[in-house]
């Protein structure tokens, strides 16, 4: 700390941490051992803010530290500002939130360290400066210390790449040896270090969650044992509460799990409101629902004056967890009054099991989830009520959700019919009648079990019930959109532009002759959204008539130095493209993004959540070829699959055929590994930075065609087709060499001349010669 900081004889160091924390170390000693005055303080004066601001002031303190919710609670002094004598200040303990950074940084002239350390590795092993004019958010723990070495593994012990979460381990001198006397816990936490060339040297399992950033900092995600999981979804809370602090009206909060009372976990956030009216579950959930997934949004915010803390200032989450059930109701029932508010009370009633239900109470702390709004809106559908599942989240309450979508049906006559013929639930707000008076709002039997009449049109027939196991109605594509660059790079171009000789006939070898190239100022969101005007120019649907948009981005590149590996599109598409009444997600899921887009896509069609969805991606992934030039060193070189992608967008619009003789028949899909070695996307190390991509070429085809082919037959031997039937396989491949290869495997096992130039389609057919150029 001393060859980073500089403490002189003229600094004072204030020590307040409790002797049994390790942070009291440095604080003692290092004053002491550079002839720095040490300042000591009251006992107890660790948790007195006013106490602490008064010291400051009085002792003409320097140098200080904080677990960060003290800080929170030091910043909010009215004198705070008197503590000019201040010239560093340490957090470490816990997660630094953003606003507290910002705060600080707005309030007072000291500078700011955010550290990380456990005590099992010497007290702090990161350290990030944290600067006014280049705020981050999250705060990072930062790099390494001098002597510690930080690696972030997989479960198998495996460095993570770049952007990818693992687990956080500690090696280098700072490592203890050990626990006293107790083997079992040493043998757990203390491994040898694979990674270092003294086998004597250990590292350490901290049981956090990280990841490194592009520019090498470390970006803390959480407790590994803190993980919770609900409904088979991996939450960590930490994440969920970072995004909520993001909300002005909040100063402090807390996310724990704990348990509904009927068997079922779920998320409380605790939340320490600013001064005036507390913001509603509602807003609340509105508010996460723009930054995390729907999985992720706790179920119950509880409104709290403040949270407990530990004895060291850490929050105290056992004492959360142990504050019993919380009374989840709406504090006054109000009883439905409206056709649309008894229909929804009825439909709650019957999805979360309940005897009663008033129109303020919160769905989710009511035991709701995700799979529960599903089926809510299928029975109102079913009961036409035009509900879709993401409202359930925005709009919380019978109240609100009556206000939203009661307009949208009072000039229903079928649905005034329901009201004026059908009980919704009497006035104590039960809705068991509906259940029972109204089968066709919870299941259509008729739809999945009545014989089909050939020659009947399928739009004469019941509508099927979501979630109906028979496909009747095939998945098709309504329309598709492509968007090419006009820029053409050849791959002799490509070549020449190499700083280190390549030495091999890469046309000859890969059929790959040309790529398409972005014009300047173009990104990837550039050619998503050209896709997307294309495939709605094409299409019957206006924007505003599509119901999901999955995009399928592998990364997103926004300008130089700004790529990412998860990229966030789908909801700018949406924005900027009309979508405006669509749900809207991103995945990822390297080369079979797209078709992973299509299978989710497929199941909300069958499923009968949405009746339009669209699939989309961009991938500009020049810059990937641009950083293979600077750094390639010779035909050997595992990045040299660089240097044949391209850049390009598409876009398709899906929708239920009428029958089932057309569209897809069967989408099934298989991920061969996670996180693979065989091809691997991170950030450059070298100073020039950009994006490259490291492929085992021969291993990678060789695992893909022996996996696939016997997997595509036994696909096609569950329906009983055989190869004879097929006109056309399409084939997605890198290489002419390597769609041979796949060639022959199929060849292999469906017999001879099965797959042949006449009825294989590639996906390399517009890239094996130079395209006419554009019109202009």
């Amino acid at each position: 700390m001393q060859a980073a900081y500089q403490l002189t004889p003229a600094d004072r160091v204030l020590h307040k941490t409790p002797i049994t924390f390790d942070p009291s170390i440095w604080e003692i000693f290092w004053p002491l051992i550079v002839g720095a005055r040490l300042v000591i303080a009251e006992p107890e004066a660790h948790k007195d803010p006013a106490g602490l601001v008064c010291t400051i002031v009085d002792q003409a303190v320097t140098t200080v530290h904080f677990v960060p919710s003290m800080l929170r609670s030091f910043l909010a002094e009215p004198r705070v500002t008197d503590c000019a004598g201040l010239r560093r200040v340490f957090c470490s303990g816990e997660v630094l939130p953003y606003d507290v950074q910002e705060r600080f940084l707005a309030t007072l002239d000291a500078e700011l360290y955010n550290l990380y350390g456990p005590t099992e590795a010497a007290i702090d092993v990161t350290h990030f400066h944290c600067r006014r004019g280049e705020s981050r958010c999250p705060v990072p723990i930062g790099r390494p210390i001098a002597n510690i070495r930080i690696h972030l593994l997989d479960a198998h012990l495996q460095p993570v790449p770049v952007g990818v979460p693992g687990e956080l381990f500690i090696g280098g001198v700072g490592v203890a040896r050990g626990y006293l006397n107790q083997p079992d816990a040493t043998a757990a936490a203390f491994l040898t270090d694979p990674f270092a060339a003294d086998p004597d040297q250990l590292l350490y399992r901290t049981g956090d969650r990280a990841r490194y950033l592009p520019d090498g900092n470390i970006e803390y995600l959480g407790r590994r044992d803190d993980q919770v999981k609900i409904r088979g979804v991996r939450i960590e809370p930490a994440e969920v509460e970072v995004a909520l602090q993001r909300h002005p009206g909040i100063v402090e909060n807390a996310v724990v799990a704990d348990n509904d009372g009927r068997g079922n976990t779920r998320l409380v956030a605790h939340i320490v409101a600013a001064r005036g009216a507390a913001p509603s579950a509602a807003e609340l959930r509105r508010f996460l629902l723009q930054q995390l997934p729907a999985a992720m949004v706790p179920a119950v915010f509880a409104v709290t004056e403040s949270l407990p803390h530990t004895s060291s200032g850490k929050v105290d989450r056992r004492a959360l967890q142990a504050r019993g059930e919380l009374d989840c109701r709406a504090p006054d029932f109000v009883a439905p009054r409206t056709p649309a508010e008894q229909l929804l009370a009825g439909i709650w009633c019957d999805v979360l099991d309940l005897e009663t239900v008033g129109v303020h109470d919160d769905f989710f702390a009511l035991g709701g989830s995700s799979s529960h709004s599903l089926e809510v809106a299928a029975k109102a559908n079913a009961a036409n009520l035009p509900l879709r599942p993401e409202s359930v989240f925005a709009f919380g309450t019978i109240a609100e959700l009556a206000a939203e979508y009661g307009q949208a049906v009072q000039g229903s006559e079928d649905f005034a019919a329901r009201a004026d013929t059908e009980p919704f639930g009497g006035s104590d707000g039960s809705g068991k009648e509906l259940a029972a008076s109204a089968p066709e709002a919870t299941e259509a039997p008729e739809a999945t079990e009545a014989p089909e009449a050939p020659e009947a049109p399928e739009a004469t027939e019941a509508p099927e019930a979501p979630g109906t196991s028979r496909r009747r109605r095939n998945t098709v594509i309504e329309s598709i959109g492509v968007y090419l660059p006009a820029g053409v790079l050849s791959t002799e171009t490509v070549l020449a532009g190499c700083v280190n000789e390549i030495g091999i006939p890469l046309e000859r070898l890969t059929g790959i002759s040309s790529r398409r190239v972005v014009a300047p100022g173009e990104f990837s969101i550039d050619l998503a959204r050209n896709a997307v005007a294309d495939c709605l120019a094409r299409s019957s649907y206006a924007p505003e008539e599509i119901e999901l948009v999955i995009c399928c981005n592998i990364s997103r590149y926004d300008g130089p130095g700004k790529v990412m590996f998860e990229p966030s599109t789908a909801a700018r598409l949406r924005e900027q493209c009309g979508l405006t009444d669509a749900i809207a997600f991103d995945v990822s899921n390297a080369c079979a993004g797209m078709f992973t887009g299509v299978a989710v896509a497929d199941a909300f069609l069958q499923a009968g959540l949405v009746e339009r969805a669209m699939v989309v991606s961009g991938e500009y992934t020049t810059h990937v070829t641009e950083t293979a030039q600077r750094e390639i060193e010779g035909p050997m070189d595992p990045r040299l699959a660089c240097l044949t992608i391209g850049d390009a967008g598409a876009a398709v619009i899906l929708e239920r055929g009428p029958n089932d003789r057309a569209g897809f028949h069967d989408i099934d899909m298989a991920t061969l590994s996670r996180y693979s070695t065989l091809c691997m996307a991170k950030v450059s190390s070298a100073a020039h930075g950009g994006a490259i991509m490291t492929v085992d070429s021969i291993n990678l085809t060789a695992t893909v065609v022996k996996r696939l082919v016997p997997y595509t037959a036994a696909v096609m031997n569950r329906h009983g087709w055989r190869a004879e039937h097929c006109d056309h396989f399409v084939i997605h491949q890198t290489s002419k060499a390597s769609l041979n290869d796949a060639m022959v495997a199929m060849n292999q096992v469906f017999g001879p001349g099965a797959a042949n130039s006449a009825n294989v389609i590639n996906n390399l057919t517009e890239r094996e010669t130079p395209p006419a150029p554009p019109i202009s």
